[in-house]
């Protein structure tokens, strides 16, 4: 742990976390949730490309101009926020559900 902190000191310091593409796509995707609270985005590869579907240049327009994702597509790197993008909280906390009754 002591070899560690200073690294993520560094990181936090040098403000890696506005230029990495993962924390970009983790912010555009809350907002992505605050957009679409109810219904979610739904299910299939396609929905995060069509802009019928999904307008994420106004979700993108509502983040600080740092994490503005410039291409219009984005795949969260996330099981957990990609199924709460799709389904909302009610369908992860479903998802959640069924995983802890796997195990018990």
């Amino acid at each position: 742990m002591i070899v560690i902190l200073p690294s993520i000191k560094d990181i936090i310091i040098n403000e890696v976390f506005t230029k990495d593409l993962r924390t970009k796509i983790n912010h555009l995707s809350v907002e992505v949730i605050k957009e679409y609270p109810i219904t979610g985005i739904g299910f299939g590869m396609q929905i995060y490309g069509n802009e019928s579907l999904i307008n994420l240049e106004k979700c993108n327009i509502q983040l600080t101009e740092e994490f503005w994702l410039k291409n219009s597509l984005f795949l969260t790197h996330n099981t957990m926020l990609d199924i709460t993008v799709r389904i909302v909280i009610v369908g992860l906390f479903l998802y959640l559900y069924i995983l802890l009754t796997a195990f018990l």
